[in-house]
């Protein structure tokens, strides 16, 4: 062999030597490093093998989804606990490292229990990684593990294990519904069971101004949108305990006559989430469910209970009509002569009026007495039949109290009342049982409220009259 001949061999010798030995290292991650090299946000394929049982999690658009190869169907996977397992799987640092030339004797891929692992978790985030479990380690709590298919073995905590390994139920997302109240425009939420009073409330968001709830069933009314939301925070955070098996019958569930029925319809959704809850369960630890975007039977928490027993009245305004007081150029109390607020033009004063006689009074204490009226709270309502208005002092042939709120669109009329509009009517009945009704405008309903709520029409006396002042009568302005 020629001198060429000796150095190329010798060359290559190297070459393959260099490869064996670097080859070695890159496939060995180092001590104190991650042995993942995963974002768990970037994720988007997990695969959690066990045996014959194959966890499949897929993230579509955000969402993480859990495949059921059996059945064929998805559903909403547990966001907490696919987090926490992507968060432990970037986090695993070898405890010790047995490189291919350490595996002999009695320590080998078989004895370790790796040659033919029974389980793994195969994680995609950018490159897919598949980290093979093979036995416990000598260290409490550890396990061996190989990654992809290299021949280096690694210790590490067996934390990874008690995370991922579980049953395929355990994944699902044990939340009802990940809806937001906020994103909600329409509510439909109907009890047909025939042990209770069948009742439909709707509600509706209002299309104009703030947006927020209107009560159109059983009545026509304003919402309170803190009452509307609160019931829907607990009603939406109600947990699923646990699922049924597949195919249990629905009808032994009580879902075929179900204790109720609600419908969310969100923001340009084309058809709304039903919800039907079914019978309570035999042990009492909750009711069966129904989700009609979400597979199965599920058993929901007994504390839904008190979602269910919502009334009418707990999620109906209370207060009087809303009116904004900067809309508000006069004010007129009727108790029973008439007393007239009226905003001045050049400040934030008003102007107290009873016939002749009047005086200024500031504009921080009509804002504060406004405020009180607009607070006032009914506990509850009436119809305003003839009979009820008779009993509660709002007959004709009597001279009710009145407050009315009304603007003026045009300050240059030619007469007194041209351009004012009333914005809001409240008129007072009479105390009967330490209870007062009130009726807005010519309304179907009264609402009741406590007795005291009618000091509202004494806050303000009437004016000095301008004889007991030696200060000149200031004009009043309509």
């Amino acid at each position: 062999m020629s001198w060429r001949g000796t150095v190329l061999l010798l060359i290559l010798a190297g070459v393959a030597l260099g490869y064996l030995f670097f080859s070695d290292r890159t496939r060995t991650h180092p001590p104190e490093e991650p042995l993942l090299a995963i974002d768990p946000n970037s994720a988007s394929e997990i695969g959690i093998q066990e045996g014959n049982s194959l966890i499949s999690l897929t993230r579509t658009n955000g969402v993480w989804m859990i495949g059921n190869a059996q059945s064929g169907q998805s559903d909403r996977a547990n966001p907490s606990l696919v987090n926490s397992l992507l968060e432990t799987a970037a986090e695993i640092v070898p405890l010790d490292i047995l490189r291919s030339q350490d595996l002999k004797d009695k320590v080998t891929l078989a004895s370790l229990g790796l040659k033919n692992p029974n389980r793994s978790i195969a994680i995609r985030a950018g490159k897919k990684e598949t980290l093979s479990i093979g036995s416990e380690g000598a260290a409490p709590e550890s396990l061996y593990v190989r990654l992809d298919s290299g021949k280096t073995v690694y210790l590490i905590s067996g934390k990874i294990a008690s995370i991922a390994f579980r049953p395929i139920q355990e994944y699902r997302d044990p939340r009802l519904t990940s809806l937001s109240p906020d994103h909600l425009d329409e509510i439909s939420f109907t009890t047909p069971s025939k042990e209770i009073v069948p009742q439909q409330l709707l509600l509706k968001r209002d299309q104009k101004g703030n947006r927020g709830w209107l009560l159109e069933s059983p009545v026509s009314t304003v919402g309170d949108d803190t009452a509307i939301t609160s019931w829907l925070n607990s009603l939406l955070a109600s947990q699923i305990i646990r699922w049924m098996p597949e195919g249990t019958d629905s009808a032994s569930c009580g879902l075929d006559t179900p204790e109720a029925l609600i419908n969310l319809h969100e923001e340009g959704a084309t058809n709304p989430l039903v919800i039907t809850i079914g019978a309570p369960t035999p042990d009492a630890t909750g009711y069966f469910a129904r989700i009609s975007d979400r597979p199965g039977i599920g058993v929901i928490e007994n504390k839904v209970s008190t979602a269910l027993a919502v009334t009418p009245l707990a999620l109906r305004s209370k207060k009087l009509t809303q009116v904004e007081f900067d809309t508000v150029d006069r004010i007129e109390i009727l108790n029973p002569s008439l007393l007239s607020l009226t905003r001045k033009a050049d400040n934030d004063d008003w102007l107290l009026s009873e016939g002749t006689s009047s005086n200024v009074i500031s504009g921080e204490k009509v804002k504060e007495w406004f405020d009180q009226l607009q607070n006032l709270s009914a506990s509850s309502f009436e119809a305003a039949t003839p009979e009820h208005l008779m009993a509660r002092g709002l007959s004709e042939t009597n001279l009710p109290a009145t407050i009315r709120l009304i603007a003026r669109l045009s300050e240059n009329t030619a007469q007194e009342n041209a351009g004012e509009t009333l914005l809001a009517e409240y008129t007072f009945g009479s105390e009967t049982n330490n209870e007062i009704a009130v009726r807005q405008g010519d309304a179907p309903e009264l609402l009741i409220l406590p007795a005291a709520s009618a000091e509202i029409l004494k806050t303000f006396s009437p004016p000095i009259p301008a004889s007991a002042t030696n200060a000149p009568t200031p004009a009043v302005t309509p």
